[in-house]
């Protein structure tokens, strides 16, 4: 059984992952979501609470079905980076520096085209350096912050 003190350190240590971070949440307006679908559910009322706070919201197509389909609007359809020929894609916003923050949860069993443009998002985040966020649970608590702002 996991005692009270453990999730306690494990909240600690997300929290000191974000500080390392070093955000300044002013500068955060759009944020692009690509969601396996195992967070979806754990990542939509962020997603709405982001929504009422008047955040421009980017989303690969699944995702934005998903959130589309739990209520949520105005959630922006972004190709990922193999739909090289739909726009708008990410590779161009993520270049032309209209993406502030990436929330990029890859799913446990993903096949090789998510690897790919999951590997791809990361890369070009690290290029641009925009902030990305791989891990469910410290992108809850990421959120969580960025809400209660």
């Amino acid at each position: 059984m996991v005692q009270k003190k453990d999730y306690l350190k494990e909240i600690e240590k997300i929290q000191k992952e974000i500080e390392k971070m070093n955000l300044d949440y002013s500068s955060i307006k759009v944020i692009f979501i690509s969601l396996a679908n195992e967070s979806k559910s754990l990542l939509q009322p962020l997603v709405s609470a982001l929504l009422l706070r008047k955040y421009s919201i980017y989303a690969t197509s699944g995702t934005k079905i998903f959130l589309e389909n739990n209520g949520l609007e105005d959630i922006n359809l972004l190709f990922k980076i193999s739909e090289t020929r739909k726009t708008p894609n990410f590779e161009e916003l993520i270049n032309s520096k209209k993406i502030d923050l990436i929330i990029n949860i890859p799913s446990p069993d993903a096949n090789c085209s998510e690897t790919t443009d999951g590997e791809n998002i990361r890369n070009l985040a690290a290029l641009t350096k925009t902030p990305i966020i791989t891990d469910c649970w410290l992108a809850i608590h990421l959120l969580l912050d960025l809400i209660n702002k």
